[in-house]
């Protein structure tokens, strides 16, 4: 006995195709979703956040990103400051240390999605 498969490669890449378009659509709805979690000063961060696509060889990656360079420095909620000034504000290259004092928020969390 002996079984012969034949495979219909447009079908194929029609799946693959529908496969990053749904990941789109659904990190855009993450994103819609999270928003109101995101720490709201002026609201830079906010507007800052999209849908980023990646190809690396046979993968694509769906994720959501920012260009706010301060965004890591909120998700932690703890304060950082220049280890010369002890401020919050620092020089441009200037390295930042940890402290253990917690950001307030107006929701009260850190660590949003």
């Amino acid at each position: 006995m002996s079984v012969k498969i034949i495979l219909d490669y447009t079908a194929i890449k029609d799946l693959q195709e529908n496969a990053i378009l749904s990941a789109h659509e659904a990190m855009e709805q993450v994103l819609t979703d999270v928003k109101d979690d995101v720490p709201l000063g002026q609201g830079g961060l906010q507007r800052s956040m999209y849908v980023e696509e990646q190809k690396l060889k046979d993968q694509t990656h769906i994720f959501i990103d920012h260009n706010c360079e301060y965004a890591r420095f909120l998700y932690f909620g703890k304060v950082m400051v220049d280890p010369n000034t002890g401020s919050p504000f620092a020089e441009k290259g200037v390295q930042k240390i940890l402290t253990k004092r917690n950001l307030n928020f107006r929701h009260g969390k850190a660590k949003w999605l």
